[in-house]
């Protein structure tokens, strides 16, 4: 602590408290040098002594209590000081590994361009020995010499056009039979309602078609604000409906929204839903992927705005981390601050309780989580919901992927709702005229 004082090498926290400590022990010096200078005039029952003795305890408690406060401080300061280190330790990871990838483009670079240069040389050494055969090939004399005229026959002899052209015929339908039927048996994805139920055991909510072509200026995420009138809606209402017929007597409060990969549509499904549940209750909508946080840009809401993170670390109030969406008629509690590894706060005793008491508050959350096959923070989440909505992209994940995430679910003890089987193709719908959406490529966090 003197080090500290002397070099200046402290935090703002700990100066005040220990110039207080500092003057608390100066004052007890200076009470046992009273009480000394006393004794040598009056015994130790004098009511000066007393009293000075009593001031002299005072001034020891109040000491001890200053120095408590300093060493309480130094171990805030000291934890602050860890966080910071692993923090800092993991973007000079980052940087450590964008550097190699560098210098393994710039090995790649170095490599193509020795290729090139061997191209280069080898060609100009072919154009020059071309060069020099036709100028040797033009001096020769040809040594050939017609000995009778061709005639011109009066028909074809081969090839029999009609009878090639009746055998491909033939054979491309053959093989085209062959090709849909072989594409067919080893296409392992889910295409429609019955597939879920079948391959993979739970019921379906609803089915949601890719937008129309002409509905190509608006984003999906916001699609039943506004136009509600398309049969993207219809669908999601449909869903809705499905929730509510579901738990009649006893309501799932709290549905977490997830998918076994990314870019089948979770969060679409999760924000469409959250709206749609907002026309008949409060609803709170809930960003817990907190590795890739992406409800906040649909609602205007800027990065790094105080969210579930902060809410879990307790650095913010819930008050400051939840935002009122006049527009989409609910509440949103979005990431918030990325942290270094969401599943400590996902798995603590504060989220548990911190559901619950978000729970009593509204009469529906939905949260928006991770895939189950990329990490664990879905399953956390599952845990603590009281239903769980299974998202499925038609005729692109394999049904194996699937079945593994619900297992995964059901080995927690989780309820699951439901599966929303999420842009079936023309096909599978009847609709056409519609292209994809919701899609990203990678997983990772977002900064």
């Amino acid at each position: 602590q003197s080090r500290l004082v002397a070099t200046g090498d402290y935090a703002p926290s700990i100066l005040s408290p220990w110039r207080a400590a500092k003057e608390a022990k100066r004052e007890e010096l200076d009470s046992e040098l009273e009480i000394a200078q006393l004794a040598k005039r009056y015994g130790p029952k004098h009511p000066k002594m007393i009293a000075a003795k009593a001031a002299h305890q005072a001034r020891i408690s109040r000491m001890k209590k200053e120095v408590d406060i300093v060493l309480n401080n130094i171990d805030k300061e000291f934890e602050r000081a860890q966080w910071l280190e692993k923090k800092l330790q993991k973007q000079f990871d980052d940087l450590k590994l964008q550097a190699q990838a560098i210098d393994s483009k710039q090995s790649e670079y170095r490599a193509l361009e020795r290729n090139l240069e061997a191209d280069q040389k080898l060609y100009d050494t072919f154009l020059t020995r071309f060069k020099e055969t036709n100028i040797s090939s033009g001096n020769n004399t040809p040594n050939a010499r017609i000995i009778d005229e061709a005639r011109v026959p009066g028909g074809h002899y081969w090839p029999n056009l009609e009878r090639i052209v009746a055998i491909a015929t033939l054979a491309g339908l053959f093989l085209g039979l062959l090709l849909a039927f072989l594409l067919d048996y080893i296409n392992d994805t889910l295409k429609n309602s019955q597939d879920v139920e079948e391959k993979i055991g739970i019921a379906t909510l609803g089915n949601l078609q890719v937008l129309k072509s002409d509905k190509s200026n608006l984003s999906p995420e916001r699609m039943y604000i506004d136009d509600q009138k398309s049969l993207f809606s219809e669908s999601i209402r449909t869903i809705r409906t499905g929730v509510l017929l579901t738990s009649l007597d006893s309501p799932d409060k709290v549905v977490a929204v997830t998918s076994s990969v990314p870019g089948e549509g979770k969060t679409t499904v999760s924000i469409n839903l959250a709206v749609a549940l907002g026309q008949l209750e409060k609803v709170l909508l809930i960003d817990a992927d907190m590795r890739r946080a992406s409800l906040g840009p649909h609602f205007g809401i800027e990065k790094n705005t105080p969210g579930l993170s902060d809410l879990l670390a307790g650095t913010e109030e819930e008050a400051k981390c939840i935002i009122h969406n006049e527009d989409a008629g609910i509440y949103i509690l979005p990431a918030g601050m990325i942290p270094p590894n969401p599943q400590e706060l996902l798995s603590s005793q504060r989220f548990s309780e911190a559901l619950q008491k978000l729970a009593s508050h509204y009469d529906r959350v939905i949260i928006d989580t991770a895939p189950t096959q990329l990490v664990s923070d879905a399953i956390l989440v599952a845990n603590q919901a009281s239903g769980v909505i299974y998202v499925i992209k038609a005729e692109s994940t394999p049904y194996h992927l699937v079945k593994e995430g619900v297992k995964r679910l059901r080995q927690v003890d989780s309820h699951i709702i439901g599966g929303v089987l999420n842009q079936m193709s023309q096909g599978a719908s009847g609709y056409g005229g519609y292209y994809k959406y919701g899609k990203y490529r990678n997983y990772d966090y977002t900064y």
